[in-house]
């Protein structure tokens, strides 16, 4: 079972990128869980949302307190949350950030990777909401689902002018995720 938990930003699409990744999944035949964690707390607070994917039904229903992976959409969360909590050994952990996986210090033997997703989101949707745009740099670095599915996932999300925005920044998210690794 690949476990993923997600950390951002109250109102920047944390809860919606865990959703669309999970049903990825089941477009792919996969099983897949989705649960957001926020509390009553207004924007701009921190947001975390888990998704399990499994080849298997997943009868368990608990937060992941052990990811194989961490997506941070926002490193100012990171102010807040210790992001890499938790980690397995080979967990990788994935940070929209200016910043270099040295200069996070989350720690010299963890997988850390970096993309600036907010300077994609304002190139291509012009605003800097980076949810969608680090699902494509997710697939980057391990397809958990394909990313066929994860296209159709978010065009049924969103209009069809907002939803080809995004659609463009997440394979630009991708395809430099993929140069960089």
């Amino acid at each position: 079972m690949d476990e993923i938990r997600f950390h951002g930003i109250a109102g920047e699409g944390v809860v919606t990128a865990a959703d669309l990744l999970a049903r990825a999944a089941v477009l792919d035949g996969k099983w897949s869980q989705s649960l957001p964690y926020f509390t009553t707390e207004r924007r701009g607070s921190p947001v975390v949302s888990f998704v399990r994917i499994d080849d298997s039904p997943i009868w368990v229903k608990s937060f992941i307190q052990n990811p194989d992976l961490v997506i941070v959409t926002s490193h100012a969360v990171m102010k807040f949350v210790k992001v890499a909590e938790g980690v397995k050994q080979n967990s990788r952990i994935l940070v929209n950030t200016t910043r270099s996986a040295q200069e996070l210090e989350l720690g010299a033997a963890l997988h850390v990777h970096t993309i600036d997703a907010n300077k994609i989101a304002n190139e291509t949707i012009k605003k800097p909401i980076a949810n969608i745009i680090m699902l494509g740099a997710l697939l980057g670095l391990n397809e958990l689902v394909s990313f066929g599915s994860l296209k159709e996932s978010v065009a049924d999300e969103f209009p069809e002018d907002l939803a080809t925005k995004n659609l463009a920044g997440m394979q630009m998210a991708y395809d430099t995720i993929r140069r960089a690794h």
